[in-house]
């Protein structure tokens, strides 16, 4: 004997109506797998940095430093997350040898991450500009 078949509507309805638990089940683990594979896909993002002059105690900063400059950076997405807390600082170190005026030009190499921060610094804009700098005064006349 041949079971009757279901009107198309009702069939229809009962594909949403049916076992919605686990249609909501299969719903969360999918969007989660999503965002675990999307969490290791690599990607590039433009994110601000601050610059941190690094002196010995012979010489000052009188102008021209940014307080931030922006950075090209790259990596998986998840590690590029953790940058939103932790911003990477751009350091440049000067000695008494640097003359009193210094046309800077910053490269990737010059970006520090944060520990456990797997992440590449591809580009630093600006990347160049002009500091200016004076010695400082000996301890006694201080």
């Amino acid at each position: 004997m041949n079971p009757v078949p279901a009107p198309r509507r009702g069939r229809l309805a009962a594909a949403f109506t049916e076992r919605v638990p686990t249609k909501i089940a299969a719903l969360m683990l999918a969007v989660l797998l999503w965002a675990i594979v999307r969490g290791e896909e690599p990607t590039e993002l433009v994110m601000a940095a601050r610059f941190v002059p690094v002196m010995d105690g012979a010489i000052e900063l009188t102008a021209g430093a940014p307080d931030s400059v922006q950075v090209v950076v790259s990596g998986r997405t998840r590690e590029l997350l953790k940058l939103r807390s932790q911003p990477p600082i751009v350091r440049r170190r000067f000695d008494e040898s640097t003359p009193a005026r210094l046309r800077v030009t910053l490269v990737a190499a010059d970006v520090e991450f944060p520990l456990g921060v797997e992440a590449t610094a591809r580009e630093v804009r600006p990347n160049v500009f002009t500091l200016r700098f004076r010695p400082m005064p000996p301890a006694a006349e201080r």
